[in-house]
């Protein structure tokens, strides 16, 4: 019995780490980048901009040393994209060196951060002899959220099977037959005498109580115990402007909706520990992730900029992990028509429709991501963390569709977008 419930523990670790395995095999990451260009042209005169240290204020997020750090660094990748961006442009805008530039300010005693009044601006604007002025301003909240979760306490698996081992090994005890009553009837008296008081009856048998189960329904095999989970819930809020020295008007403004990422340690099933804020990812990391989007989206405005963006995909059913393994090949026409297949199946399947929208830019067919994304986002019983997804894909395309550079090469394969009600006609036709 002992032998038969290690090997069948040994056998559902086995299958648990295959499904694993094959979890992973079904996931992908790929990155969507194309070319936007300025939304509409400068003011006539407006040729060289400066960039000042953005205004941070992370509060509890890494206080001063960490806004000190991201006020030189958003401005700096502003700059550096300002000027990639101008070697593409038609119109190329120069731009006022950072380090010359403080030196100047510094000479005159001048330290901006943030946005200037209009006084400021035209007297900056003559010492570095530029027709504008880029200011942005940055709010970093971090947030960390505890929870619970169970995983397979080892020590008492393997501990309960090494002690009943040994009760094995063990031989029984002997168990002691139940003595005699011996009954002496006095004639004299008619009384009736025991001259053994004592009747030994067997011990009663132990009752067992019930094992408990587990999440997986496998019981008495696996022992649970309880682990601390955490998530970090990053908030990035940016606000961009350009404004013209002369004037003291802002040309463009651009304040986005706060970005937001969340990301987790979260202790495995099989073979979790507790996990805290040394077990997350580096924090600047995903800040600077998040600011670099903000900023490109921003500099885009201005002069022409390539956007990238990085989205997670789940190959769902045959068809969604063929498709996955196309994508990991390159094969963005195959992955897309096994992710259509996919979808005519399952048009429910949220995972498979944003999937086929991310491969339908992979193909440069935005109007048909864009449809798609919006499918996704309406789908009944989608989880919060996943609408979020789609729903900022869909607003990221809607508002880039139009400044797109596209290329003149045509497409390896027609995509139409299937629409629910058309579908629907379609079924019933059939019928």
């Amino acid at each position: 019995m002992t032998l038969a419930r290690t090997s069948s523990i040994l056998a559902i670790v086995c299958a648990a780490l295959c499904a694993v395995a094959q979890a992973r095999d079904s996931e992908v990451d790929v990155v969507v980048s194309y070319t936007v260009a300025p939304a509409g042209p400068l003011p006539p005169g407006l040729k060289a901009v400066a960039v000042i240290d953005s205004a941070v204020r992370a509060g509890e997020a890494g206080g001063t040393d960490r806004e000190r750090k991201w006020s030189s660094m958003a401005a700096d990748l502003i700059e550096g994209m300002l000027v990639a961006g101008s070697e593409q442009s038609a119109t190329p805008v120069a731009v006022a060196d950072r380090r010359n530039m403080r030196a100047i300010l510094d000479e005159q005693d001048l330290r901006l951060t943030g946005l200037v009044d209009t006084e400021t601006a035209a007297r900056v604007g003559t010492l570095l002899e530029v027709q504008g002025l880029i200011v942005s301003r940055m709010i970093i909240r971090v947030e960390y959220e505890k929870g619970k979760k169970s995983t397979v306490d080892w020590a008492g698996v393997f501990g309960g099977v090494a002690q009943k081992l040994q009760e094995d090994k063990q031989p029984p005890p002997k168990q002691q037959p139940p003595q005699r009553v011996k009954v002496y009837h006095d004639p004299r008296t008619g009384r009736v005498k025991r001259l053994e008081k004592t009747y030994r009856l067997p011990p009663p048998a132990q009752r067992r109580e019930p094992a408990k189960t587990t999440a997986i329904g496998i019981a008495p095999v696996f022992a649970t115990r309880e682990v601390e989970e955490i998530a970090r819930h990053l908030t990035v809020q940016c606000t961009f402007q350009l404004i013209d020295v002369v004037t003291g008007k802002t040309v463009i403004q651009y304040a986005p909706p706060p970005y937001r990422k969340t990301d987790k340690a979260s202790p495995s099933f099989l073979f979790g520990t507790s996990a805290g804020k040394a077990d997350l990812n580096p924090v600047d990391h995903f800040i600077g992730e998040l600011v670099e989007r903000a900023t490109r989206e921003f500099v885009g405005m201005i002069v022409p900029v390539e956007v990238e963006y990085t989205c997670s995909l789940t190959g769902k059913g045959k068809e969604g992990k063929a498709a996955v393994g196309a994508l990991r090949a390159d094969e963005y026409d195959t992955a897309w028509q096994l992710f259509a297949e996919r979808h005519r199946k399952d048009p429910d399947q949220h995972e498979t429709t944003f999937a086929s929208g991310v491969t339908s830019e992979l193909l440069g067919k935005w109007d048909d991501a864009l449809g798609y994304y919006r499918l996704a986002a309406g789908t009944n019983g989608v989880k919060d963390d996943d609408r979020a997804v789609y729903l900022d894909a869909k607003r990221r395309l809607t508002d880039d569709i139009g400044r797109i550079l596209r290329s003149d090469s045509p497409q390896s394969r027609p995509a139409v977008v299937p629409d629910r009600e058309s579908q629907e006609t379609k079924e019933k036709g059939h019928d």
